[in-house]
């Protein structure tokens, strides 16, 4: 009945596996894992080669990495059952109806999203930034998620039927990280697709560094710059940019950036107390940046 997908990058997914099959088995229902490696290191494919034990998951090494729409691509297609469970290889399960939840919502719509919940503890310095954009941005209650239907919607945990994924595959010419899922959930909404929301969050573990953090919205921003010039998405980012560009207040925003804000900003996102304001305007910054070079 289900196929629960994993791909797999630079973390241990053991204990992650054993809370979802125990659950499989407790609920008698026909299941498949699917856990494929994406190019890790050495380390963690030795540490995940143990799930590849057990009856009903296969697990498989990559020779290279093949990024994140690619990978997720060819795990659904591989799927044998009608409804999939993606989720991401640094989640954490801290319930026991997790499962549960997700067969009981089967049928109700095309795709079915969890949600996502961060840690109430603050981590160290070097990862908090993350984590605040985190618990601000992505830890939305499910009343937010459902008022903004498939605008809420991300791939770190979502039960999606196996017809409609075929028909909305992440689109593999996005590179590195950033608006692959957005764009598949867009393309869904035009398709006349239905979503719903429940509560039913995976913990995202797998916080960054400051520096990797920026590194990677940086790479989403220039994906995101790429896509809408090519007219296939549209977010509120771009939609602060075209009322921008028609009130003429574009070069005065750049000039402000330059004369004043841009050693800030970046000074804040980078101390012990970074400002989700500060990377709203830092990714403004960067989306300007990037349509000039268009």
């Amino acid at each position: 009945m289900i196929s629960i997908l994993i791909p797999i990058y630079n973390r241990s997914v053991v204990t992650l596996v054993d809370r979802l099959y125990d659950q499989c088995l407790k609920s008698g229902i026909p299941f498949e894992f699917l856990c494929y490696d994406d190019g890790s290191q050495k380390s963690y494919k030795e540490k995940n080669r143990v799930v590849g034990q057990k009856m009903g998951i296969s697990y498989m090494e990559l020779s290279k990495n093949l990024g994140r729409a690619k990978i997720r691509n060819w795990l659904g297609k591989n799927a044998r059952y009608d409804w999939l469970i993606f989720m991401d290889c640094d989640s954490g399960v801290d319930h026991a109806t997790y499962l549960k939840r997700y067969v009981e919502s089967i049928g109700k719509a095309d795709l079915v999203y969890g949600g996502t919940s961060y840690q109430k503890k603050a981590p160290a310095v070097k990862k908090r930034l993350h984590w605040k954009y985190g618990k601000k941005v992505e830890a939305q209650p499910i009343s937010v998620r459902q008022k903004a239907g498939f605008e809420s919607f991300r791939s770190n945990n979502f039960m999606i039927s196996r017809e409609s994924f075929m028909q909305h595959l992440f689109d593999e010419t996005i590179e590195g990280y950033g608006y692959e899922d957005i764009l598949m959930a867009q393309e869904m909404k035009l398709a006349g697709r239905t979503i719903l929301h429940i509560d039913n969050p995976l913990v995202h573990r797998g916080l960054e560094t400051q520096d990797v953090f920026l590194k990677k919205t940086e790479n989403a921003i220039s994906n995101l710059a790429k896509m809408y010039v090519e007219g296939k998405i549209r977010t509120r980012l771009t939609s602060h940019y075209e009322k921008l560009m028609d009130w003429g207040l574009l070069p005065v925003v750049k000039f402000i950036d330059e004369k004043v804000f841009s050693s800030v900003v970046r000074k804040r996102l980078e101390s012990d107390d970074p400002s989700i304001l500060a990377l709203q305007w830092y990714k403004l910054q960067l989306f300007l940046k990037a349509q000039a070079n268009m």
